[in-house]
């Protein structure tokens, strides 16, 4: 199984995805992997948020990674988030152009 894939590759996510939870969710672990992706609607030069809910609220505060989709138009787009919670967190979406933004999000912590 090859395991290095380009950031385009579709099946990257569910690779990582099946790496991470097979590591920390072996029985003898307590934590959870939980991951998602959303599609923002994003206008020139403003600030999209969008509420996230986990699934399954962690014990404590999760570890959080989240990331565009490599492949938007050629434009500024940053992404980042706040009031991250044992229940979510927001998403915050900057970008210079209209345009729909997708991005990733992983969480892992305990459950």
């Amino acid at each position: 199984m090859q395991l290095l894939h380009s950031p385009e590759d579709p099946y990257l996510e569910e690779t990582l995805r099946y790496i991470v939870q097979y590591a920390l969710e072996s029985p003898q672990s307590n934590f959870r992997v939980q991951t998602g992706r959303i599609t923002l609607a994003c206008t020139s030069d403003s600030l999209k948020t969008q509420t996230v809910t986990f699934s399954k609220p962690f014990l404590s505060t999760p570890f959080l990674i989240i990331s565009k989709n490599p492949a938007i138009a050629s434009s500024v787009v940053t992404e980042s988030y706040t009031g991250l919670s044992t229940n979510g967190f927001t998403a915050q979406i900057y970008t210079s152009s209209t345009q729909n933004v997708d991005f990733t999000y992983l969480a892992i912590g305990p459950v």
